[in-house]
């Protein structure tokens, strides 16, 4: 009888080193080792950002070729237009840079090529010495092609269009090309520009008429 009663001990003691051994969870269910989780785990890089979509490269805007070929005589004209005071070989050395051949086609050609492009600070830059030397043209009445560049500014001022312009800086940028011309013709032909004006004031063209009101 004693036998029986501590074999019974025994297995009571074991049973009991047993369970706190293998303790259980609230759901009575057996926990996972700590070996378990560590195999599992993904291990998170530590200082290495997470990646973002690469940037796409700027599309670069194209210019006229005209602009790098013109560059350097544009440069030349404009030292030369800034005496206040010019000598006669001084006076006589603009009038044969603003006389050369095609000038003055080269200069519509970058400022209607402008017509088609993004808006760029480089290529407005280019505009505003575009209309600056035609200015001087049409200042000095000694120029060979001075007729031709009036009948080119005439046209153009009539022709433009601000409706295919997409950009609504490009559309500004033009708007003042225009109405500066318009000051230049009013300054330098007079005669141009009240034939002009009168042109102007029988379209239907609202940003011309603003321009015209502007340049008075």
């Amino acid at each position: 009888m004693k036998l029986v009663w501590f074999s019974i001990v025994i297995l009571i003691v074991g049973f009991g080193l047993f369970w706190k051994r293998e303790p259980r969870n609230a759901s009575g269910d057996p926990p996972v080792s700590e070996a378990t989780v560590t195999a599992t785990r993904i291990p998170t890089p530590v200082g290495i950002p997470s990646p973002s979509p690469p940037t796409p490269s700027p599309v670069p805007i194209a210019k006229p070729p005209v602009v790098d070929e013109l560059t350097p005589r544009l440069e030349k004209i404009a030292e030369l237009s800034r005496f206040t005071l010019p000598t006669q070989a001084t006076r006589d050395q603009l009038i044969q840079t603003l006389s050369a051949p095609e000038l003055h086609k080269d200069l519509g050609r970058i400022l209607e090529a402008g017509d088609r492009l993004e808006y760029d600070v480089s290529q407005e830059k280019e505009r505003m010495n575009a209309v600056s030397v035609l200015g001087l043209i049409l200042k000095h009445k000694e120029v060979s092609h001075r007729d031709e560049a009036l009948r080119w500014i005439r046209q153009r001022i009539l022709a433009v269009d601000f409706h295919s312009m997409k950009d609504v800086r490009v559309k500004q940028s033009v708007y003042g090309d225009i109405t500066e011309l318009l000051m230049i013709l009013k300054q330098y032909d007079p005669e141009s520009y009240e034939d002009l004006a009168q042109r102007i004031g029988e379209m239907k063209s609202k940003v011309l008429k603003t321009a015209l009101a502007a340049s008075r």
